[in-house]
């Protein structure tokens, strides 16, 4: 992760990219993160509550 800042910027055949686009880009990568630990943690809810149901002196 130790890459060059000014890098980040640049597409591989070195023009920049326009800043909007990367920040939509990183905008909707974080949606797409907060909606999977989301599911991630409703399932895991569920399966609780299944498992108190099925063993509730557990």
């Amino acid at each position: 992760m130790n890459r060059d800042p000014r890098a980040r910027s640049r597409q591989p055949d070195g023009k920049a990219r326009p800043a909007e686009s990367n920040r939509e880009t990183e905008s909707r990568a974080r949606e797409a993160v907060v909606d999977a630990w989301r599911r991630a943690l409703h399932r895991m809810r569920e399966r609780r509550a299944a498992q108190d149901r099925a063993d509730p002196g557990r």
